[in-house]
């Protein structure tokens, strides 16, 4: 009778997770659309937009190699959305900029080793130990996006202003992680179920920010 009634329910956390990781991947435009009408990025991090595309490539790959889809349509979505953010990014960042962490060509040159990396381990490795490695690749770098707006969280704490994070960010990443964590315990998969309950933390943490700050 639980397993029956367990099927329904996955079903549902399953296409919710999906539509989620959808929603947050557009939740990122309002930012993109202010740093594109102040033609700056200002104190703004690079990091959660190159994080999200490099884990999103991770996530796509591992969920076509261990044949589960219903992984890859939302990260994919999320990967050419984090594509149009770095580029939008890096346009608009200012040529000293240091704080991204690192510089520009920092993030273009790791991602260009990575992409180098990834088709390699695609390619030329047995398919369960290629799975394994992108799941665990998708793990490393979907725990440095959640942290890459807690670098802002110093700003805001020195300025007493959240304009450097995002409030539609934080609030669709601790709704989507809240439900890939409740996948990933449903399906036995850790992989997805750790990272995603250390993103509802790190969300929560913004969120917590916001209400003492409140939105810039």
């Amino acid at each position: 009778m639980t397993t029956f009634l367990m099927l329904p329910l996955l079903d549902f956390v399953t296409a919710s997770g999906q539509v989620a990781t959808i929603v947050s991947a557009f939740s990122s435009v309002p930012t993109a659309r202010a740093i594109i009408n102040e033609h700056s990025t200002g104190k703004r991090p690079l990091l959660p937009f190159s994080a999200q595309l490099i884990q999103g490539v991770a996530w796509v790959n591992y969920g076509i190699l261990t044949d589960n889809f219903a992984v890859v349509l939302p990260n994919t979505v999320s990967m050419l959305c984090a594509t149009g953010y770095t580029l939008t990014f890096v346009k608009y960042a200012p040529r000293d900029a240091t704080w991204l962490p690192g510089k520009a060509f920092h993030h273009a040159a790791f991602g260009l080793a990575y992409a180098m990396f990834v088709l390699h381990v695609v390619t030329s490795w047995e398919r369960g130990a290629a799975a394994a490695m992108m799941g665990n690749l998708g793990v490393v770098f979907q725990l440095v996006m959640y942290a890459g707006p807690l670098a802002s969280a110093r700003t805001v704490l020195a300025t007493g202003s959240t304009k450097s994070m995002s409030l539609p960010l934080a609030a669709s990443t601790f709704v989507n992680c809240g439900l890939w964590g409740a996948y990933g315990t449903m399906t036995g998969d850790d992989r997805i179920a750790f990272p995603s309950f250390l993103g509802v933390i790190t969300a929560s943490l913004q969120l917590l920010l916001f209400v003492r700050f409140g939105p810039a």
